[in-house]
């Protein structure tokens, strides 16, 4: 029987692991930090990033990336504005460029292991998301089967920046609260 051990790393300590980098070391790992992230957005656009990988080439450069969504539509996005946003919100949170260290690490794995396809993605996104890190404490504490509160995801991510970032929650900010937690066994990839 395989055990998994999960060490849970809190927004702080993971805040304080890429401080200990230097800025541009933490860049070209493609770690991502500051006060606000993609995830404002309420989504780690998993679909979206599975068309575009579906379509990529593995050794794809960064500008191919931008002429499948752009150019060839490969999202199916309505509007010339909605593929912009949708390409900057996936560079955001994946990085799309083989440089980075952590999306060749998850480009590399996503091919051969696609039941972890979305943990790979979840990894990532938190990764190069302040809000995502900051909001996992929450995530991770909500007991299986019960609804994640408002108050709880504010609650964490206000404590983050108190501990050392810098987001303000909005007024007009929203979450999702009406489905319970779910927990999803982690795939060797």
């Amino acid at each position: 029987m395989i055990r998994w051990r999960l060490h849970v790393m809190t927004f702080a300590s993971f805040e304080s692991l890429i401080a200990g980098l230097p800025a541009a070391e933490a860049g070209r790992w493609g770690f991502r930090a500051g006060a606000c992230g993609t995830h404002t957005s309420r989504t780690i656009m998993l679909r979206d990033l599975a068309l575009l990988l579906e379509d990529a080439p593995a050794a794809a450069p960064r500008g191919d990336y931008a002429r499948l969504v752009i150019d060839d539509n490969c999202l199916g996005k309505r509007t010339a504005a909605n593929r912009r946003t949708a390409l900057q919100r996936l560079t955001e949170l994946y990085g799309l460029d083989r440089r980075l260290l952590l999306f060749r690490v998850l480009r590399d794995r996503w091919e051969h292991h696609e039941s972890s396809r979305p943990l790979l993605a979840l990894l990532l996104a938190m990764a190069r998301d302040p809000l995502l890190r900051a909001s996992a404490d929450a995530v991770l504490g909500c007991p299986f089967g019960e609804r994640l509160s408002r108050q709880a995801v504010t609650a964490a991510v206000s404590a983050a920046a108190r501990a050392g970032g810098s987001w303000n929650p909005s007024p007009t900010a929203t979450w999702e609260t009406g489905s319970p937690a779910r927990r999803t066994a982690p795939n060797a990839a």
